[in-house]
């Protein structure tokens, strides 16, 4: 997914009535349509809210009332008297904004947060301040060991020309940093940051309105002993080597919003080495010197599309006390500038249940080496499809371009490896970028295989001369992907 408000399934569903009314604003209406284009599960959850809840009922009978989608979401509700109050709820506006004009808080209706009210662990704020033309109220913070949540509302909903920028530090100056932040109808808001300080005791929180000196502070007394106390977090010290490269099992950390396993990975530093590729993930590495130095380091995270996706593209973290498979949400990387690693945080949903015991499995690797071989000048047109059949690489290192596809700002890549073995899984998988006049590279990302075959995307924007090149080709490694891990005190 490409939109800068990427979430998970779970909380586009949440949004489904209200973009069904059109009654988002126009980033999250974006959002929304965004993942729909790519979320099968998601576009069939709307299709639901098409469908009238009692399609008997004759609307003459109710003079001013218009039936909407959304009224799907009551179905379970039979009675008479919930019948009475959907005509009301429905002459005023959807139930969500229905829920939200009571009080309701529609951002902790999401699931991750369960237990943390279940075991009343917010830190209870409910301050407002004046920020330009904007009543802030920071409502309630949350302390997890894996994330610092805020949840703000802004009164009247944000404009689409207005800009908060939130800067939150401890008492002792350090910052925390953002990492997503999510909107509900630009009134309702909820940011998520680093984990704080297990020491700290208050928290600075400054809203400012972007491009004017307008700005408040909230003082906020906390705590994060009790949810430390509620979480669990280890380090099995696990080391396994899978040819070249080591990968050492660093830390677990179950969390009240989300589980994250870490791991590291050290290879030998040498240019012809690109990265490490997990699964259909893009390789990651830093720019190695002609002396074998690091020369830059980056990092970038991805989203995972679908729960409980299959091991050899992705991670898995299975629950064996309570036999459940734990939802795989998203993939950070950080190259290390000193020591030429790659750290790898895979982040799952959060585990609701006392747990012992869990398994973790890692993905199929790839180790990526470099290839020189001539690039492939396509031109294709937005909704263009045209068949290529050329190869780029070298020797017999050669990629196929069968086909590419032109959707919007998408474009598609159909390749074959012809020397490569026929298995269930791809022995080889290719980098393919494109590269424009001035030296800059767009990754693409392997979104399917079969064998020896596989699909590309890649967003070149509105550009219709492309340049495709093969940077790199991945081998796959051999090793033991499969960790027994016990939990040291009962989660």
């Amino acid at each position: 997914m490409k939109s800068e408000y990427d979430v998970q399934c779970d909380l586009i569903q949440e949004l489904l009535p209200l973009y069904a009314d059109e009654e988002l604003s126009k980033p999250i209406q974006e959002m929304v349509r965004q993942h729909l284009e790519e979320c099968t599960l998601c576009r069939l959850e709307l299709e639901e809210y098409k469908e009238p809840l009692f399609k008997d009922i004759d609307l003459k009978d109710y003079p001013g009332v218009k039936m909407k989608p959304f009224m799907h979401l009551l179905s379970s509700f039979k009675s008479v008297v919930w019948l009475s109050l959907l005509v009301i709820i429905v002459g005023t506006g959807s139930l969500t904004i229905a829920a939200y004009n009571l009080g309701k808080s529609v951002s902790l209706q999401n699931p991750i947060y369960s237990r943390a009210i279940k075991e009343d662990l917010f830190v209870q704020v409910h301050k407002t301040k004046k920020l330009g033309p904007y009543e802030i109220t920071l409502s309630r913070i949350l302390l997890d060991n894996t994330q610092t949540v805020l949840f703000y509302n802004t009164n009247p909903a944000i404009s689409d020309d207005d800009g908060i920028i939130i800067t939150v530090r401890d008492s002792g100056s350090r910052i925390y940093e953002s990492s997503s932040g999510f909107s509900y109808g630009g009134k309702e808001h909820v940011l998520n940051l680093q984990p704080v300080d297990s020491n700290t005791k208050e928290l600075i929180i400054e809203f400012q309105l972007e491009g004017t000196p307008a700005a408040e502070t909230f003082s906020v007394p906390v705590d994060p002993i009790p949810v430390l106390a509620s979480t669990s977090k280890w380090w099995p010290g696990i080391t396994r080597e899978f040819g070249p490269v080591r990968v050492d099992l660093e830390s677990v950390v179950l969390g009240l919003t989300k589980s994250e396993v870490n791991i590291r990975t050290l290879w030998p530093l040498n240019q012809q080495i690109r990265g490490i590729g997990f699964g259909l993930m893009p390789p990651q590495g830093p720019a190695i010197g002609e002396d074998g130095r690091v020369l830059s380091a980056s990092g970038s995270f991805f989203r995972v599309a679908g729960a409980l996706p299959d091991n050899r593209y992705y991670a898995s973290l299975l629950d064996t006390t309570n036999r459940r498979q734990i939802g795989l949400n998203a993939i950070g990387f950080q190259t290390d500038s000193v020591s030429g690693g790659v750290n790898i945080t895979f982040e799952f949903d959060p585990i609701q249940e006392p747990t012992s015991y869990m398994v973790f499995t890692l993905p199929n690797l790839y180790l990526y080496e470099t290839i020189d071989g001539a690039d492939l000048e396509v031109t294709i047109e937005d909704g263009q499809e045209r068949l290529i059949n050329q190869n780029i690489g070298n020797g017999s290192r050669e990629v196929i371009i069968e086909k590419v596809v032109k959707e919007g700002q998408r474009l598609l890549i159909e390749y074959t490896l012809p020397w490569a073995e026929e298995t269930s899984y791809p022995e080889y998988l290719p980098e393919i970028v494109l590269r424009s006049p001035e030296g800059f590279e767009r990754q693409g990302r392997i979104i399917s295989t079969m064998n020896n075959h596989g699909v590309i995307e890649v967003y070149p924007g509105d550009e219709s001369t492309l340049t495709l090149g093969l940077k790199s080709l991945g081998t796959m490694l051999q090793g033991e992907r499969e960790y027994e891990l016990q939990i040291p005190t009962s989660y």
